[in-house]
């Protein structure tokens, strides 16, 4: 039976992860996660695409926050519940779509602009969320575009087989990963629950834009992963590993737990991702 073994949380978007043993699955996502983001002077997303060293920012839990660590630099903590008011500004996120954040305080932007090279700001999610899945769905975070992402063993060691150079999973930021599964057998899944949180899959997730092959621990950009997986994992103009997902019933989660299918659903190259025509197998 199909086993979570990881549970990673990204406080600050783009960051590196940090994995914590049990977590709180609600329909905005994990708690904890993607609260956090860094924007350019314009109030554009700064993500791994546009500051590689971003990967190199290190996550650690902490009882009332996070603490972040760049090298060469001073540790810098950010408190896990902000005191005070504060204002609000537009941000445009990486699909282009915008909504409204939270200036985080100047005091942190110069921490930032200094271990990326660049000028950028600090902005935390609003206590009321303001974007939707799709544009009409769930309410979630600073996410990318669905509030989990899941992703298992099974396929990375399927795909590390046929790299001359191994990757770790890090390079596809899933917030889930189970063990006990065949290679890319989440493909056929469409509802599981995993302890208490009952999960709906919406579509397989399209790395096609290039951040996993950002080396985490180095922020060198390469050709792979990608290169290679885009030869068998090509489908409806995307280049696919994992699965997006999202909360159908909000739930705690243990690394251990075990998965139960719940129901099976369609194949990768048969689940149409919106806008798409003509999908390729």
């Amino acid at each position: 039976m199909p086993t979570l073994s990881q549970i990673i949380l990204y406080p600050l978007k783009s960051a590196r992860g940090a994995c914590v043993e049990s977590g709180q699955l609600n329909s905005s996502g994990l708690s904890g996660d993607r609260q956090w983001m860094l924007v350019t002077p314009d109030g554009e997303c700064v993500s791994q695409l546009v500051a590689h060293s971003l990967s190199t920012v290190v996550c650690t839990m902490q009882p009332d926050g996070i603490r972040l660590e760049a090298k060469g630099h001073s540790p810098l903590d950010l408190s896990k519940q902000p005191r005070g008011e504060r204002t609000t500004r537009q941000v445009i996120m990486e699909d282009g779509t915008d909504c409204q954040a939270e200036v985080a305080g100047t005091e942190y932007d110069q921490w930032f602009s200094s271990v990326l090279g660049m000028e950028c700001h600090l902005v935390l999610c609003p206590r009321e969320l303001n974007r939707r899945v799709e544009g009409e769905g769930e309410l979630f975070r600073f996410q990318k575009t669905f509030p989990i992402h899941l992703a298992t063993e099974a396929s990375l060691d399927e795909l590390n087989g046929r790299l001359e150079q191994k990757v770790s999973m890090d390079r596809f930021r899933p917030n889930l990963v189970l063990s006990g599964t065949a290679p890319f057998e989440d493909d056929q899944w469409k509802r599981i629950q995993i302890g208490e949180a009952v999960l709906q899959f919406s579509r397989a997730c399209d790395h096609g834009c290039g951040l996993s092959n950002i080396h985490q621990e180095t922020g060198v950009m390469g050709p792979e992963p990608l290169r290679t997986l885009a030869t068998y994992r090509r489908a409806n103009r995307g280049i696919y590993f994992g699965q997006n997902v999202t909360v159908e019933v909000p739930g705690q989660i243990n690394v251990g737990d075990e998965v139960v299918i719940l129901e099976y659903g369609e194949g990768l190259t048969d689940r149409v991702s919106k806008g798409t025509e003509n999908p390729r197998p």
